[in-house]
């Protein structure tokens, strides 16, 4: 069991504006129960929770001058302006949130099964189903990813915190490092009769664009340890969509333009037919209301927040 029902029973505390961008970083100090950590031998469930040390950070990236900070010749114009901001210490989910934890939600009432969508290509398959199954739940809404996050005590990630979790501190194009590793074609042998076979390799780890799977068949992880942050699924976010405000340069724990029609999501997803489209800068939004096969979450600690704070 990924996240323990114990975690998922506390009664910690008055209800939060979860997700939305306007609750504090939890500290270290606030973490998660013990069983519920990840383990520092890397074994024990995917679905743990790893903390992650506060930092400054160079955040965005920019396609415009090869001489300036955070230049990446495939920045699209909204990665940037590239600004500086400091990011408290918190507590990030190792992988994004499994359909088993989204069963035990739904089970428990504290999420609306109407906020996934059950047709199509949907990792959850509706009430009675989807116990155990560790790949990520996809096809949710905004909304139902708080009132998911807020079920294990957490929260959305605001999107400095997210490039916080997928970068680290060293400006790095993907969670593993500057090279991308997919997106050309890999030789994969001959056939009988001599003849070359190659295989397109975001077809293949790191990049898989085969459907969403288990985080543990991706390799590389982020500085942080964190598995899944690009490809996979793209990954809900606090903050409403906009241009970066040059206002954030040097902020604090930065939360994003205060009203949107739109809501972040950052990652990358299964479907990204290159591997530009999993820059751990990249930004993509959705309204809140909307769903997609390659859109799922992962959750911050959060302290303050609980199941009865759920709407």
């Amino acid at each position: 069991m990924p996240l323990r029902l114990a975690t998922v029973a506390l009664a910690l505390g008055a209800a939060a504006a979860c997700g939305r961008g306007a609750s504090s970083p939890a500290t270290v100090d606030d973490g998660p129960p013990a069983a519920d950590r990840c383990r520092p031998d890397g074994k024990g469930p995917t679905e743990c929770w790893l903390a992650v040390p506060g930092a400054t950070l160079q955040m965005g990236a920019q396609a415009h001058d090869p001489g300036a900070p955070g230049y990446d010749p495939d920045a699209d114009d909204d990665e940037g302006p590239v600004h500086t901001v400091q990011v408290s210490p918190f507590w990030i989910l190792r992988s994004e949130v499994s359909v088993s934890t989204w069963v035990r939600c739904v089970g428990m009432e504290d999420c609306d099964p109407a906020a996934v969508t059950i047709e199509g290509f949907s990792t959850w398959r509706g009430p009675g189903t989807g116990a155990g199954v560790q790949v990520p739940v996809n096809n949710l809404t905004w909304d139902g990813a708080v009132a998911l996050c807020r079920s294990i005590h957490g929260r959305l990630p605001t999107e400095a915190e997210w490039e916080r979790a997928a970068r680290g501190t060293d400006g790095r194009r993907w969670p593993w490092g500057d090279t991308a590793g997919c997106g050309t074609s890999a030789s994969a042998g001959t056939t009988r009769i001599g003849q070359a076979v190659s295989v397109d390799t975001m077809a293949l780890p790191p990049c898989d664009n085969l459907g969403p799977v288990s985080p543990e068949v991706l390799t590389g992880p982020s500085p942080v340890g964190a598995v899944g942050m690009a490809g996979n699924v793209w990954e809900w976010v606090a903050d409403w969509y906009g241009p970066y405000d040059a206002g954030t340069r040097g902020a604090v724990d930065p939360t994003g333009p205060p009203t949107g029609t739109r809501r972040v999501q950052r990652g990358g997803g299964w479907m990204a037919a290159e591997a530009r489209g999993l820059r751990t800068t990249v930004r993509s939004s959705m309204a809140p209301d909307a769903r997609a096969s390659d859109v799922g979450v992962r959750c911050v600690w959060d302290p303050s927040a609980g199941p009865a704070d759920a709407p």
